[in-house]
């Protein structure tokens, strides 16, 4: 199991257009020991600017042959298909865990959040905001409604009820005050 904490494992909202751009700014934006990134697909669409010594990209298939890499941050730069791909990548991160997130793989971060037991943070970069992010479902409830109570009305007794050895039952009841209840008991 990963040690990355709820907070340090966060999904970025971007358009496909955006993912490079998106992930330059991850990269740059703190000074990490060793940050891995990896794809489901081929690395050579993954554009990186400047040198990073301290980057490591890899694929899926090349991440489960290398079984001894690790990394202060996982950067996701899609997701896989199968959410268990996902779980191994998350295995490899010390400290965080990051997953730039189109439109297109939205369907695939249930599984996993599933697989994780939570769900995961969604953060917006300002420049890389996303149309679709974190739009809160709209659900109608319909509730019964009660009829209007009238307070000036008589009170409702709170008889409880009893069957004929003062014992409460789910069968035949009757109702008995709890004046009669007490002296039935004592034997009155």
């Amino acid at each position: 199991m990963s040690s990355v904490k709820r907070h340090n494992h966060r999904v970025h909202p971007c358009t496909a257009k955006q993912k490079n751009a998106l992930l330059n700014v991850l990269i740059a934006k703190d000074d990490i020991p060793s940050i891995l990134i990896v794809t489901a697909n081929d690395t050579e669409h993954i554009d990186i600017t400047g040198h990073h010594e301290n980057v490591t990209v890899m694929s899926d298939a090349d991440l489960a042959a290398s079984t001894e890499i690790t990394c202060n941050l996982l950067i996701s730069y899609d997701l896989p298909r199968d959410p268990a791909a996902y779980m191994l990548r998350l295995e490899r991160a010390q400290h965080a865990a990051l997953i730039l997130l189109d439109e297109d793989e939205r369907a695939l971060l249930y599984p996993i959040e599933s697989l994780l037991g939570r769900t995961l943070i969604q953060e917006q970069l300002h420049g890389f905001e996303a149309t679709f992010a974190m739009k809160p479902e709209v659900t109608e409830r319909t509730y019964k409604k009660e009829a209007p109570r009238d307070v000036k009305g008589p009170k409702k007794s709170s008889h409880k009820k009893f069957n004929a050895k003062g014992r409460s039952s789910k069968g035949t009841t009757r109702k008995i005050s709890s004046k009669v209840f007490k002296a039935a008991k004592e034997g009155k």
